[in-house]
């Protein structure tokens, strides 16, 4: 063969930087800094509407922009991250950078309109990780799927579970103190910063993850596909797309996965302004509260993959479903007695297990095609365009009837998401 000429073999051929396990610890570990900048904004969200003296339906409308910015971003994100998959480390890095750039100019917004324009803009800097670091590891391990995913979602859990309680103590005016038999040995108090301070804070952090991801995973993505136009490109990613469509298995976890942030947007956002303004709740305590709501799936997410692997993913989609719909409706039953904690608990059991779960079911049938990223924008997108009008909605509901309403309406989301998981095919099931 003579020099200087490439086969089509060696196009295709992966070289990577590193090692699968290597390139996927890195994704999964840097996956908790997106989750601790998304929920860790809501203990701040209440600060907003305070200082502003924001309606429900603004405060819906807010997030609402946010998750619609993030669902468009992600739907167009996705389908070409697997045209240029090459560049997959380079998107990595900067999109970490872009969403700690995001959240600073949330901070300097002087207006409402403002906020809402630079939530956009953080919504856009975050949409992409997704499509980029679940395809790669989908890729990776076919035969791990549910399992991998799963510890991605983990991933993101333990950023869920860290931020909130940090975010309410920075917010939180906060007293420690230790006596020893009785002679005071020390009393620190702690007066809150400003919410805006508390968001500029995560920037530093943000740019050291997104350089070093950049540089390490600098080509995780492998070599650069024999060159096709944009059009041609295009084409042929419609054709492959259509392809995994056929038959309603594919179509049915879009509408689970939809159905499932719809109910995920409305709860999450009001459970906050409902600690806060039902229940007179300090920043602190709120903050407590939302990483009690997700500490549970960091175990029990991996387990329920890994159970997944094994016997299908419909079995699990299904019990996940039914089950968070009984939770939503008891915390608004219990108030503020101490089954509150008990009943957030059990929920977090079962509240984010269901997304990584669809996601491999989606992988599991797309076998082959080179669409991880499409069908993940797919999902991701699907679920963010669908869940972003809930906000809104639910933030029009509760100016009328109270913020209870968030709570049941949620319930009756999640139950309609689990009947309808019913119908899923039995093609989906593990790659053994």
């Amino acid at each position: 063969m003579d020099e200087g000429k490439t086969t089509a073999a060696e196009i295709a051929k992966p070289t990577v930087r590193v090692g699968d396990r290597v390139m996927a610890g890195s994704l999964i570990i840097s996956h908790s800094l997106t989750h601790m900048y998304g929920n860790g904004f809501y203990v701040i969200i209440p600060q907003i509407f305070q200082q502003l003296g924001l309606t429900y339906t603004l405060v819906g409308l807010m997030d609402s922009s946010r998750w619609l910015a993030t669902g468009l971003s992600t739907l167009v994100g996705g389908f070409f991250v697997d045209m240029f998959q090459h560049r997959r480390g380079l998107l990595l890095g900067a999109t970490l950078i872009l969403l700690g750039l995001g959240y600073v100019l949330v901070s300097l917004a002087p207006t409402y309109w403002l906020i809402i324009a630079a939530l956009v803009f953080t919504a856009v800097g975050g949409s992409l990780w997704h499509p980029i670091a679940l395809g790669l590891l989908s890729q990776r391990f076919p035969k791990q799927r549910g399992f991998v995913l799963s510890l991605h979602r983990a991933s993101g859990s333990v950023g869920d579970t860290i931020s909130p309680p940090l975010v309410g103590f920075l917010l939180g005016t906060s007293v420690l103190s230790a006596a020893l038999f009785g002679v005071q040995l020390f009393s620190i108090t702690w007066l809150g910063l400003d919410w805006r301070r508390v968001l500029q804070l995560g920037m530093p952090l943000a740019l050291v993850f997104g350089i070093a991801l950049w540089f390490f995973l600098w080509n995780v993505g492998g070599p650069k596909s024999a060159p096709k136009s944009l059009l041609s490109n295009l084409k042929s990613q419609a054709a492959t797309l259509g392809k995994a469509f056929k038959g309603h298995g594919l179509i049915t976890l879009l509408t689970v996965s939809a159905l499932r942030g719809m109910g995920d947007r409305a709860l999450i956002l009001f459970l906050g302004l409902y600690l806060s303004q039902e229940l007179k709740m300090s920043p602190t305590a709120q903050g407590l509260y939302y990483g009690l709501l997700t500490l549970p799936a960091i175990a029990t997410g991996p387990i329920l993959g890994a159970v997944s692997d094994r016997i299908g993913r419909k079995p699990v989609i299904v019990l996940v479903l039914l089950m968070s719909a009984v939770f939503p409706p008891l915390i608004v039953m219990v108030g503020g007695s101490i089954y509150l904690a008990v009943i957030i608990g059990f929920f977090g059991l079962f509240l984010y297990a269901v997304n990584s779960l669809v996601q491999a079911a989606a992988m599991d049938l797309a076998e082959g095609l080179h669409l991880e990223g499409t069908l993940i924008g797919l999902l991701w997108g699907g679920n963010a365009l669908f869940g972003a009008f809930s906000p809104f909605l639910v933030g029009w509901l509760a100016d009328i009837y109270g913020l209870k309403i968030g709570f049941y309406y949620a319930s009756a989301i999640f139950l309609v998401a689990g009947l309808l998981s019913l119908r899923l095919p039995r093609i989906i099931s593990a790659r053994t």
